[in-house]
């Protein structure tokens, strides 16, 4: 399996390699080099790992390079540190995936192996009701709370409005669900 790692922080870049060494992963260090797309085009690695150094916005931008590109090559952005906004980006930038070393090393492995099956991850911390949503829903959430109008989240990822507010209710009623099973695990817990 063929990885590129386009990034500056070659210590990553061998941390991951060490790490997934059962996977067979082959790196390729770029350091933001013109050329990834010739090299994305060469290899067709079965994923992309882009970092997320300064300035950030070479990582989002190359994310939209390579999407426009190869629409269904899997992309993961990495971080050091969980940002809000680097997640936001991520979800813009229409990645597969960000993941970052704030996480669990379960989370982070977890999160590679999604994005190898073409799955979204999107870790956030903890939350009760994340289990029960799909990526999909999850991703909407996201944008509603980054303060996206329908119409805009519509746009962003390339759906009808009437598909987004179908999400939204399918959101309601797993949450209202979520709730009712939390009360009467509450009352059984509380006798």
């Amino acid at each position: 399996m063929t990885v590129l790692f386009i990034g500056r922080r070659e210590f990553l870049a061998q941390a991951l390699t060490k790490i997934y060494n059962n996977l067979e992963f082959t790196v390729y260090l770029n350091d933001w080099e013109d050329d990834f797309l010739e090299q994305i085009s060469q290899n067709q690695p079965a994923l992309v790992i882009l970092e997320i150094t300064r300035p950030e916005r070479k990582a989002f931008s190359a994310c939209q390079k390579i999407k426009a590109a190869f629409p269904d090559q899997p992309i993961l952005l990495f971080s050091t540190h969980y940002r809000e906004h680097y997640l936001q980006k991520s979800l813009e930038a229409k990645a597969t995936g960000y993941l970052h070393q704030d996480l669990s090393m379960e989370e982070i492995n977890q999160g590679f192996q999604k994005v190898l099956k073409g799955q979204a991850t999107f870790p956030y911390p903890t939350n009760p009701y994340s289990s029960a949503l799909s990526p999909r829903e999850i991703e909407i959430l996201y944008l509603l709370r980054s303060n996206y109008t329908q119409e805009k989240i519509a746009s962003s990822l390339a759906i009808s409005r009437r598909t987004v507010n179908n999400h939204l209710a399918h959101i309601n009623d797993k949450l209202i669900l979520i709730q009712i099973q939390n009360l009467k695990k509450s009352i059984l817990y509380g006798q």
